[in-house]
């Protein structure tokens, strides 16, 4: 039996009982008929708790499907990108070639990258050892030096009084 029936039973039961009560005067059958209302309200609250049940058990399989979905995209992203060393002790995750021709090289965070975060690493500022690098982040804002200059930084597109952004 389903629920929608079960309830409408219930709600016959309940009307049925009321009738009686209305109409007769025998204390026995009152009698019966209080029991019956009283098995009746304990179905109806043991239906409201299976659809309670129901309903959270509904929730979490939509939870596990959405994990699920996220979990196929980040190994899709993830399976784009290598670790790479651009110099001692400074590890960054880099998109591999030919994986995505549009796309212009660029570097992400190692320490976001294993927490299934992608943020981009940021040329800083030029250093004095090569570039630095910085994750965008705001919950991480690791930097990377770059003393090898493996990742060409952007060509400058203007000049302000002389000089490149670069020079800043």
């Amino acid at each position: 039996m389903d629920i929608a029936t079960t309830l409408a039973t219930a709600k016959g039961a309940t009307e049925l009982i009321s009738s009686i009560l209305a109409t007769s005067k025998n204390t026995a059958v009152q009698q019966k008929a209080a029991e019956l209302t009283s098995v009746i309200i304990n179905l109806q609250n043991d239906i409201l708790s299976m659809q309670t049940e129901y309903q959270a058990t509904l929730k979490e399989r939509d939870d596990w499907k959405e994990k699920a979905q996220h979990r196929e995209a980040w190994e899709i992203t993830k399976s784009k990108y290598k670790l790479f060393s651009p110099s001692e002790g400074s590890f960054v995750y880099a998109i591999k070639e030919n994986d995505e021709p549009d796309e212009p090289a660029h570097w992400l965070c190692a320490n976001c990258f294993n927490k299934e975060i992608k943020s981009f690493l940021q040329l800083k500022q030029k250093h004095t050892g090569g570039f630095l690098y910085q994750c965008q982040n705001k919950d991480c804002e690791a930097k990377v030096l770059d003393r090898n200059n493996k990742l060409s930084p952007p060509k400058p597109v203007g000049v302000v009084r002389g000089k490149s952004w670069m020079d800043f």
